[in-house]
Parts: structure tokens; C-alpha cells; sequence
């Protein structure tokens, strides 16, 4: 029982270390090509001394390692997605959502920045501020279907039914048919009772299923 015990406490170990050199990895892909300074060295260095803290669950740890590396390098966006990623952990969504203003001031276009506020501004019912943030999310990648539907299904919990509808049909537009998709702008046509909208949607899919 031990040794299975322990097994697993070092796989989650193993496991947590490989996700965040992924995570570390893509960072360094995704910014400008440069020299790779000792400063940077330590910024990963301490990326990681507070990844472990957090893991043994010494939360108190980490903030400190991360808000001291904040206060020395103020300009680093990863720095304030770091802290976040910390505050999620622990269901802090308001204190996630500060951090991340402070890095998107800096990197107001990093798609990874973005999905995560998008996600914290859900958890705070934020609706709008998530539907914004997803909206940016598309202008960067138009071909990434799924934040379409994320979008849109805010838009219908916000009771905003044209809205969601019009980025449906945006989503067709760049990514070409499906029945999925022609068959949820359907069901939101009729719940609004636009019946020629509906009446398009079931158009096409007859002509797809006759096709």
C-alpha cells in the first residue's frame, strides 16, 4: 500500500515537472527570437523553485518566490500568467483576474492570456468581458471552431440570441459546413421565432443530406 502510495505521489511529480517544461517550452517558442540571458535563466528557475512549492502544496511559498520576481521584473507578462496559474489552483478568481490584466497590459494579443481570462471571467459571471475575450481569441486563430461555440453559448446564457446566431454563421463562413453547427443556429432561430433563418438552416441540410 505504501509503495503504490508512493508510486503515485512520484508520477503526479513526474507529471507536473514534464507539463510545466511543455509549458515553459512553448513560452520560449512563442516569443521573438533571442539570446537566452542569465536573467532569463533565473526567471525559469524560479518558474520552477514555485511550481514544486505549489506542488507540495506550500502555496504560501510560491506567491512569495513569484511576487518577489514581479517586483524585480515588472515588464515580464509571464511573470503576472505564472501568479494566475497559481491563484486558479486555488479557486482565487479575482485575485487570477488582476494578474492576468497585468500581463495582457503587457501582451494584450498572447492567445494563451486570453483563453485563461476568458475562463476566469466565466467562473466571475463576467459574460461579457468572457465574450470579449473569446471574440479576440478568433480574430487570432478564425479556423479554431471550438471558441466560436464558447462565444456563442455565452452570447445564450446572456440572452443575446441574434448574437450568438450572427458568430455561428461567422463560424460557417470560415470553416465551411457542418450539421452540428446548422443545426444549433436552427434551434436558436426558432427559440426567437426567426423563421426564415430557421427555414435556411433546414434548407441546407437537406441539400447536404441528398447531396
Amino acid at each position: 500500500m505504501y509503495t503504490s502510495l508512493f508510486m503515485l505521489k512520484r508520477n503526479f511529480l513526474v507529471s507536473s515537472l514534464f507539463l510545466l517544461f511543455l509549458t515553459l517550452s512553448h513560452q520560449a517558442i512563442t516569443q521573438e527570437p533571442k539570446q537566452i540571458t542569465n536573467t532569463e535563466n533565473k526567471i525559469q528557475e524560479a518558474f520552477l523553485a514555485a511550481k514544486l512549492e505549489s506542488i507540495a502544496g506550500h502555496y504560501e511559498k510560491a506567491f512569495k518566490i513569484l511576487d518577489s520576481l514581479s517586483r524585480e521584473h515588472r515588464n515580464r507578462s509571464t511573470i503576472y500568467y505564472e501568479i494566475a496559474t497559481l491563484h486558479l489552483e486555488q479557486k482565487n478568481y479575482t485575485a487570477a483576474m488582476e494578474k492576468l490584466d497585468k500581463a495582457l497590459a503587457l501582451e494584450n494579443n498572447n492567445f494563451w492570456y486570453l483563453e485563461k481570462m476568458a475562463m476566469v471571467q466565466t467562473e466571475l459571471k463576467a459574460l461579457d468581458k468572457a465574450i470579449d475575450c473569446y471574440l479576440s481569441m478568433i480574430s487570432l486563430k478564425p479556423k479554431s471552431s471550438k471558441y466560436y461555440d464558447e462565444a456563442a453559448d455565452l452570447y445564450l446564457l446572456s440572452n443575446k440570441h441574434n448574437e450568438a446566431i450572427v458568430l455561428l454563421q461567422k463560424k460557417e463562413a470560415q470553416n465551411g459546413f457542418s450539421e452540428s453547427n446548422s443545426t444549433k443556429i436552427f434551434d436558436v432561430a426558432m427559440d426567437i421565432q426567426q423563421y426564415d433563418v430557421a427555414a435556411g438552416e433546414i434548407e441546407k441540410l437537406l441539400q447536404k443530406k441528398t447531396a
